[in-house]
């Protein structure tokens, strides 16, 4: 509403900037690239023109427009609410050149105002290269020291709109401290960011320090790599409940929908030393992921990723997401599950797994669908209750040795009423009843049958079971058969309810050797133990290749796979 009432007043900001060229070339020509980070923290988003053409649009409060391309010479630059053409509440002229330009929108409304400079965004490999900018118009004049109040300064008496030169550091974790310029007095503390060797980054302090006001104090820092869009917040040391929870989460989506358009826009969130696993690539290092990203997508440019159910538990970030489009021009449809770990107290993810069913690309492909086909119509003859078996002597119901019925379990008719059961009880409850599901084993898994609710529903790459009676025969016809597999799990998330975990399953399966690493979602039903949907993510080539006769259909197929997206594989000719 501030922003409103400032509209009715005839205002503009009119300047001329001239700038001192130096010699940092981005292109060869004469075009320049230009970006606009929103650093005035109440006013609404805005749009840019440049010479009145609309540039950025929608910029919001925090964000970095990111580089476009603009021709040299000289250029008017206006800000205005998105949106609308007037009141132009910022209008500039830039002498612009072919380098690169970062415009800040600083100060509060009314005294809204630029701030230009000029981007020496060249890399060393072996170094990190950081500056910073001061955008918070009532803060006084700081030091930004390192590790604490007593820490050296890295940049020293920076004054509201000064922006202070680039100066090189060895990668790393670094915790940076806010004191009064010349004092030791830690006004702010952040937890440790990353800054990696081979990065260019901009760290712009804007918001205000009054805390009457809505505008809170934020340190941000702005990658100036590749399109100079993306930045990592700072988060106070004494604040766990800061935006990092949020960015995170922010992140974890884009890494996961990411398509052939963007790469480049996800590639800063990755550590240098990201490593990345699926069920037939392992990739290692920020080099062989870009590779990895760009011939995947590049091969596969209409593939979408649609995130549905995720968690985020201290670092570990965990969605389930359905993937649509074509793979190597051949029609594609999947579902999948993904896991990512962050750095403490960072937004930088070291490690990330996609879990999803090699036999859904398999299937699509003349010669392996009868391989894939063939291998799923027997796992369900030998598991599944409600498959009429096409070969001869299908296993039947009596057969198993299982009972339907799902016994009653005096524990859970009793915790039926939660009402006495406290938030955190019935958190570690879950916790344990969901662990159960996924480590079940020849061994216990009548016990988890109680927990199932009435309209239980359970899936896996191959079987869909819905029914708590139904799940009771396919556990015991699972079993029957592969008495000596077992699963154990690894790393697991509860949030609101929805348990997600990876895993590892050994043993047999119908005399078959096996091996393999999976996931599993598991949902209750709402302030209950009663579990109403759970999801299995694993791919059965694992399972194939226990099987002599199918064992070069998978590898043949996963040599096709590595061909077309993972740049470490040396393609037989």
């Amino acid at each position: 509403m501030k922003f409103v009432k400032y509209l009715l007043i005839p205002f503009f900001v009119c300047i001329s900037l001239v700038l001192i060229y130096g010699c940092d070339n981005d292109d060869d020509d004469n075009d320049a690239l230009v970006r606009v980070i929103h650093s005035s923290s109440d006013a609404p988003a805005v749009d840019v023109y440049i010479d009145d053409e609309l540039v950025f649009a929608n910029l919001e409060y925090g964000e970095s427009s990111g580089y476009g391309k603009v021709s040299g010479g000289d250029r008017t630059v206006k800000v205005v609410p998105a949106g609308d053409t007037a009141p132009v509440v910022i209008e500039a002229t830039l002498p612009l050149s072919d380098t690169s330009y970062t415009i800040l929108v600083v100060n509060q409304l009314p005294q809204i105002e630029p701030i230009y400079t000029r981007d020496k965004r060249s890399a060393n490999s072996n170094k990190a290269k950081v500056r910073f900018i001061h955008a918070s118009p009532d803060a006084p004049s700081v030091d930004i020291r390192a590790g604490s109040g007593d820490g050296p300064a890295v940049f020293s008496d920076v004054a509201f709109k000064d922006i202070e030169a680039y100066i090189e550091v060895d990668g790393g974790d670094y915790s940076l401290v806010v004191t009064p310029a010349g004092e030791n007095t830690e006004v702010f503390k952040y937890s440790p960011v990353t800054l990696e060797n081979g990065n260019v980054y901009t760290i712009v302090a804007s918001g205000t320090f009054d805390a009457s006001d809505d505008n809170d104090f934020m340190v941000r820092a702005y990658v100036d790599n590749n399109d100079g869009a993306a930045y990592v917040d700072l988060s106070d040391a004494n604040d766990n409940s800061s935006q990092l929870y949020q960015q995170r989460l922010e992140i974890g989506r884009a890494l996961l929908e990411v398509q052939s358009t963007n790469v480049a826009e996800v590639l800063p969130y990755y550590a240098g030393d990201i490593e990345y696993h699926d069920p037939i690539v392992d990739i290692y290092g920020i080099q062989d992921m870009t590779g990895f990203l760009y011939q995947l997508l590049g091969a596969s440019p209409d593939l979408v990723t649609i995130v549905e159910d995720e968690t985020l538990t201290d670092d570990i970030y965990s969605a389930t997401w359905i993937m649509s489009g074509g793979f190597l021009g051949v029609p594609y449809e999947a579902k999948g599950i993904s896991i990512f770990k962050f750095r403490p107290n960072t937004a930088l993810v070291y490690y990330q797994r996609d879990y999803y069913s090699e036999g859904d690309i398999m299937a699509t492909i003349p010669g392996l669908d009868e391989a894939i086909g063939g291998f799923r119509a027997f796992y369900r003859c030998a598991v599944d209750p409600t498959f009429v078996c096409p070969f001869d002597g299908p296993l039947s119901e009596n057969a198993t040795g299982v009972e339907s019925e799902v016994p009653d379990n005096p524990q859970v008719l009793l915790a039926g009423d939660n009402s006495l059961r406290s938030q955190e009880q019935l958190s570690l409850d879950q916790l344990e009843i969901a662990r159960q599901l996924v480590e079940i084993n020849a061994g216990n898994w009548t016990t988890v049958l109680p927990f199932l609710a009435s309209d239980y529903e359970y899936h896996d790459p191959i079987v869909d079971i819905y029914g708590p009676e139904t799940m009771a025969t396919f556990l015991g016809r699972l079993f029957a058969g592969s008495s000596n597999l077992y699963t154990t799990v690894e790393d697991e998330t509860l949030v609101d309810g929805v348990y997600m975990a990876t895993w590892t399953m050994s043993g047999e399966f119908n005399g078959a050797p096996f091996s393999a690493p999976g996931m599993s979602i598991v949902k209750f039903v709402d302030d209950t133990l009663q579990s109403y949907y759970s999801r299995d993510y694993y791919t059965e080539g694992d399972v194939m290749t226990g099987v002599p006769e199918l064992v070069d259909a998978v590898l043949g197929f996963r040599t096709y796979y590595r061909c077309a997206v993972d740049p470490t594989f040396v393609c037989p000719q």
